[in-house]
């Protein structure tokens, strides 16, 4: 609406201010003329009438340029005013958008290194589980007890869980069938692990389970 009306009044005083200017050409053409009396006779009336014309254009043609100078004033005045809230709001945007980003940063490494204790965390905790197991065989052999196997299976479960060091413990467990045989009471216990060795060890379990057959006997 605004940028309407000033085209429309700087439409308007650009005429204005071409016709005054037509004006003071003609009027000094018509001073030229008087003052070097060309038709002394022809303009001697006119003569006051025209000075009054020329002076009243050249004040016109004054105030209109001064009237565009502060027209054009004000409408940089106003693009100013009315781009600065637009300056803010982006500079308001584009701060909250960098503290957000700074705030995810800040919370995705907060969470990679809790995490990161939460792992170790649990990994010293199967470590001191693991041993106390290994703690739990070691009193049964000393005894020379058949619930040194049961503790065996335990912790083939824990390394299965785990991922971890499944193979040692097979061999273990192998190694003691061989050596002691295998109590009935703790074959399906044994035979349930197995199943859950990964593929890669599949063929040690096999051979586990067939020895755990042919070595079976029932403890009094």
């Amino acid at each position: 609406m605004y940028s309407k009306i000033y085209n429309w009044i700087k439409t308007f005083l650009g005429k204005i201010l071409a016709i005054l200017a037509g004006l003071i050409v003609f009027m000094t053409f018509i001073d030229f003329l008087l003052k070097w009396q060309i038709y002394p006779y022809l303009f001697s009336i006119v003569s006051m009438l025209f000075r009054v014309l020329y002076e009243f254009a050249f004040e016109s043609f004054v105030l209109v340029c001064l009237a565009l100078l502060v027209l054009s004033s004000w409408r940089l005045h106003r693009k100013f005013v009315s781009s600065k809230p637009n300056v803010l709001e982006k500079q308001i945007v584009d701060i909250k958008t960098s503290l957000e980003t700074q705030i995810k940063k800040s919370s995705d490494s907060s969470a990679a290194q809790v995490k990161s204790v939460d792992d170790k965390l649990s990994d010293k905790i199967f470590e001191i589980e693991r041993t106390l197991v290994d703690f739990e065989i070691e009193n049964h052999r000393s005894k020379n007890q058949v619930g040194e196997i049961s503790k065996m299976i335990k912790k083939l479960n824990m390394d299965i869980k785990r991922k971890w060091g499944v193979e040692d413990t097979l061999l273990e467990i192998k190694e003691y069938i061989k050596k002691k045989d295998m109590p009935n009471y703790y074959f399906e216990d044994l035979h349930n692990a197995l199943k859950n060795v990964p593929g890669s060890l599949k063929m040690i379990a096999d051979e586990i389970l067939k020895l755990a057959q042919e070595k079976l006997y029932n403890p009094r």
